[in-house]
């Protein structure tokens, strides 16, 4: 049954990984979350479930649930890198794995993963590939098969260039994220991505290939659909950040290129969303980085003459009829 105050472990429980499941109005899927934890073949010490502050009955389905070693903590809504650091606070497995409440596992997730991160004390983590649920019930191709992952000591350069990382996918190790601080809270988006950035700085990452580990569910109320109109404002600032402080480490083509395709790629968010005067400006560094010169000057032109239209349109709008 759910545990309110202590962690129960018994003979059957392997005591090393501790599983963190953020929760915000989940009530309609976390069991199906919570279950495939429940069902791993190599089975976790502890299940921490954080409630971020619910208006829904997230944490009322999870109390009836009859899951050895879950936990429920409550908190005010924070957001999901607090409702995370609440989770690794509470952790007492020497290995740290994430669930979002509306993803899931297959059976063998940490079976695969845990002998990889054990078997080498340099490897910070281990992620595994993973398919996508869309909202209109169409399967994705395997994450790997798009974006290979990369793997050793330089691995973080592809991090920031192109993430491979989903939370889900992800198993690293407990004291090490502690020592890191955890999810950056500041960071409205793309705080996991900060995270796996300053865990692959510190040693190396290992890969978990062959069938799909993780199946992600795009719903409306997702954590993979929250909004990216706040990318500028804190995903770029914080890739800089990082090749910044990196920058001893980088050449400066890669660091050129990796600042360019993040621009690039915000940008296409943004002229997605109708922002073409945002996307415009973010096209033009891209093309000052010297990344894909083309593609992106022919998306500052796009966005220039999408721009006009908006304006002109607009100002039709405004101007009254005779």
């Amino acid at each position: 049954m759910t545990q309110t105050t202590e962690y129960v472990t018994n003979e059957t429980t392997n005591p090393l990984v501790s599983v963190i499941v953020p929760a915000y109005n989940a009530a309609e899927f976390i069991a199906r979350a919570l279950e495939s934890i429940a069902t791993q073949t190599y089975r976790p010490i502890e299940i921490i479930v954080v409630d971020d502050g619910s208006t829904d009955d997230t944490s009322a389905v999870v109390e009836k649930l009859d899951i050895e070693n879950l936990t429920l903590v409550h908190q005010q809504n924070q957001g999901v890198s607090q409702a995370r650091n609440t989770g690794i606070a509470h952790a007492t497995g020497e290995l740290l794995s994430f669930l979002d409440a509306d993803d899931e596992w297959a059976p063998k997730k940490l079976e695969r993963q845990v002998p990889v991160i054990l078997a080498d004390d340099n490897v910070t983590l281990v992620c595994c590939d993973l398919v996508r649920w869309s909202r209109d019930k169409k399967l994705s191709p395997n994450l790997f098969s798009i974006d290979p992952p990369a793997e050793g000591e330089n691995a973080w350069q592809t991090i920031l260039s192109d993430n491979f990382l989903a939370t889900p996918c992800v198993l690293t190790r407990t004291s090490l994220v502690r020592e890191l601080g955890g999810f950056d809270p500041e960071l409205v988006v793309a705080e996991d991505l900060d995270l796996w950035i300053r865990l692959a700085l510190r040693g190396s990452v290992a890969a978990v290939r062959g069938e799909p580990l993780v199946t992600l569910h795009k719903l409306p109320n997702s954590l993979c659909m929250r909004e990216t109109e706040s990318a500028h404002d804190y995903r770029l600032p914080m890739i800089e950040r990082h090749v910044k402080e990196n920058a001893h480490r980088l050449k400066p083509s890669a660091a050129r290129m990796i600042i360019g395709r993040q621009c690039y790629l915000t940008a296409e968010n943004h002229y997605s969303q109708g922002h073409y005067k945002t996307s415009l400006k973010l096209f033009l560094k891209s093309l000052r980085k010297g990344y894909r010169p083309l593609y992106s000057l022919i998306s500052a032109t796009q966005a220039t003459l999408a721009a006009f239209r908006a304006a002109l349109t607009q100002s039709n709008r405004r101007t009254p009829s005779p």
